[in-house]
């Protein structure tokens, strides 16, 4: 898997530094997926375009994140079972959270998910979480 983005340094959150997004804190994304190198990918990606991203390689890692911290999108790999996939979805709504799930698919897309794209393709992904952080309204920090 190749990722022709170049990584970006963000200021730390105490740090002075460039504005992002208007002043607003990053958006914060929950990544969950079973293959690190993909991971990293994926965060290198995210990170670049000015988001916030937490990578998590197993189901009881994502509950301690969905407890610990708020995430305004979480997104799932293809690198997930079945099993995995709907696991960490119920976990997201039985925390009772509107929180957008966008599920990453190599075949047809799932049907519970409402943003999907396919794998291999990150402008897909940008685009799906640009459209699913949208209407979410944040105050600044």
């Amino acid at each position: 898997h190749h990722c022709a983005a170049k990584p970006a340094k963000l200021p730390n959150q105490g740090s002075s530094g460039i504005a992002v997004q208007n002043a607003m804190p990053p958006f914060r994304i929950l990544s969950f997926g079973r293959d690190s190198s993909l991971l990293e990918s994926r965060a290198t990606v995210l990170t670049s375009a000015g988001y916030e991203v937490t990578s998590v390689r197993a189901l009881p890692d994502l509950v301690r994140e969905l407890d610990m911290e708020y995430s305004d999108a979480i997104v799932l790999c293809h690198s997930l079972t079945e099993n995995e996939t709907h696991a960490a979805l119920l976990l997201v709504k039985s925390a009772g959270r509107d929180t957008p799930v966008i599920h990453i698919c190599t075949g047809s897309p799932d049907p519970i998910f409402e943003f999907v794209f396919r794998s291999g393709h990150p402008e897909e992904l940008l685009m799906a979480l640009a459209s699913a952080v949208r209407g979410i309204r944040r105050s600044a920090a």
